[in-house]
């Protein structure tokens, strides 16, 4: 790796700090949180790859919240201008989903969206899929509810003799492939 690549990173982050007023770092990655969840629930985001729903627990859910409608604005603007006249659009939109404001980037074929609820960053490939996910946790149930996670989690933590177990995947075969 270039020794003068990290320079050259500050030196766009300074940047777009400059042009645009936001500071990546502090405004961006400094409010997110270290809790991290990946994950597709067939009943209420949908199957395979399109129903992923990314979860963050902020550090600073409002800061956070801020700089992502910032930035949306700011992509807006300069969509906008360096559009031109074209027959295909790109902009980020918002709509609502019960109190919730899920933005998106309107494109062809997906709509990668996100919202900023409860604490958490939801973030999904289509608006109706961070909706269910919002559904989801507002139901009150949690992956924890289920006895087939909790079984899994029992075993993992009997084979795993003194090693520290980070993260594992977790599928539900028998409910999602009958």
């Amino acid at each position: 790796i270039d020794p003068n690549m990290a320079q050259g990173f500050e030196g766009m982050l300074n940047e777009v700090k400059q042009n645009l007023g936001i500071d990546i770092q502090a405004d961006l990655f400094d409010v997110l949180g270290d809790e991290w969840a990946v994950y597709v629930d067939p009943p209420s985001t949908g199957s395979g790859l399109f129903g992923f729903v990314l979860v963050n627990r902020a550090r600073d859910a409002a800061k956070l919240e801020a700089s992502l409608t910032k930035i949306g604005d700011l992509a807006n603007a300069l969509i906008k201008q360096n559009m031109g006249p074209a027959p295909v659009t790109i902009e980020v939109k918002r709509t609502q989903a019960g109190n919730a404001t899920l933005n998106y980037l309107a494109v062809p074929f997906v709509a990668p969206t996100w919202t900023v609820q409860g604490g958490n960053l939801y973030v999904g490939l289509f608006p109706q899929v961070v909706a269910g996910a919002l559904d989801n946790a507002s139901s009150g149930k949690s992956i924890l509810d289920s006895a087939e996670f909790q079984a899994v989690r029992q075993r993992l933590g009997a084979q795993a003799t003194g090693a520290s177990i980070t993260g594992f995947s977790f599928a539900n075969l028998p409910q999602t492939a009958p």
